[in-house]
């Protein structure tokens, strides 16, 4: 296994992580929005 394609994969799939955190973030942020709304 080539050492810089192993690095090159780690930081395609930590970008892709953090793209989904922040996705997975505002979902939550507006699921809760609506929660409030709702009460």
């Amino acid at each position: 296994m080539n050492k810089t394609w192993a690095q090159c994969g780690c930081t395609i799939m930590s970008n892709i992580w953090k793209d989904m955190g922040q996705i997975l973030y505002k979902v939550v942020g507006e699921l809760s929005n609506m929660h409030h709304i709702l009460k």
